[in-house]
C-alpha cells in the first residue's frame, strides 16, 4: 500500500519484521548473514485492480520467487501467508496441484490495520458551539473504546508454521475450466478437494471474497479472520 498514507497500510512496520523474523533462514527473504533483505511489491489492488489474473500474473512471474500475500477484510482483520520456495522458483499458476515447501506459513494480526483519530477531551476551540463539538467527538471516541474492547482479533494473532502434517502448502490456479481445479489462492488444504472451502486462508478467482477454515492439518492454526467467509 501506499508508505505515505499509513491508514491504507496493511502491513504495518511491526508486522514486517514480525514475519521478517518468521522467514526460514536461506530464503532470498530471510535477511542473509548482514540482517538485510530487498522486498518487492508486485501487486496491490488499491492501485492495480482488483482483478485475480493481473495478481496471479504478479506473484507468477519468473522473477518474482517466495512470496508474500497479505490480505485485510471488510471487517479490518489482517491475515495472509509467506510461500517459501527452493531457490530459482516462482509459484505456478497453470498447475492443477499443491506447491510451496515446509517454510511456508500463514499469519494473522487481528485487526493491526485499524486507525482512528482521536480529538484530546477537554479541547476547545473559538468556534460557537465548539465545546458541543469536542463533547460529541469525545463520545464517539468511547465508543471506539467500547469496540476495541469488545473486539477478541487479538487471540488469532500470530504465525502459524508448516506442521508437517502433508505437503498442501499452496494452491493456485487461473483459467481452469473445470469445478474439479477450482481457480484461487489458498494456503493449505485437503488434497483430493483444493480450495473447496477447505483452506486455512483460500481468495477466490474473482478477488472478491475468500473464506477461512480453523484447524487445517497443514498449518493447524485457528480461525485467521472474523468469519468464516466476505
Amino acid at each position: 500500500r501506499r508508505a505515505s498514507d499509513p491508514r491504507r497500510d496493511v502491513l504495518t512496520r511491526a508486522g514486517a519484521w514480525l514475519l521478517a523474523a518468521s522467514i526460514p533462514s536461506g530464503s532470498p527473504h530471510s535477511g542473509g548473514s548482514d540482517g538485510k533483505a530487498t522486498w518487492r511489491r508486485v501487486y496491490a489492488s488499491v492501485e492495480d485492480g482488483a482483478g485475480f489474473s493481473t495478481f496471479v500474473s504478479r506473484i507468477t512471474a519468473k522473477t518474482c520467487g517466495p512470496v508474500l500475500v497479505c490480505v485485510r477484510t471488510k471487517a479490518g482483520d489482517v491475515l495472509g501467508g509467506y510461500v517459501s520456495l527452493s531457490a530459482g522458483e516462482s509459484v505456478r499458476g497453470d498447475r492443477a496441484e499443491f506447491q510451496g515447501d515446509a517454510g511456508t506459513f500463514v499469519f494473522a494480526f487481528g485487526k493491526a490495520g485499524k486507525f482512528t483519530k482521536s480529538i484530546p477531551k477537554g479541547k476547545t476551540n473559538n468556534d460557537e458551539g465548539g465545546g458541543r463539538e469536542v463533547a460529541a467527538a469525545a463520545a464517539d471516541d468511547d465508543a471506539d473504546a467500547s469496540d476495541d474492547e469488545a473486539d477478541d482479533s487479538w487471540t488469532r494473532v500470530g504465525v502459524y508454521a508448516s506442521t508437517g502434517a502433508n505437503a498442501s502448502h499452496v494452491w493456485c490456479a487461473s483459467g481452469f475450466k473445470s469445478d474439479r481445479y477450482p481457480n484461487g489462492f489458498g494456503f493449505g488444504g485437503v488434497a483430493s478437494r483444493p480450495g473447496s472451502g477447505r483452506s486455512a486462508l483460500w481468495i477466490d478467482g474473482n478477488l472478491e471474497r475468500g473464506r477461512c477454515v480453523a484447524g487445517i492439518a497443514t498449518f493447524g492454526a485457528p480461525m485467521l479472520a472474523g468469519c468464516r467467509s466476505g
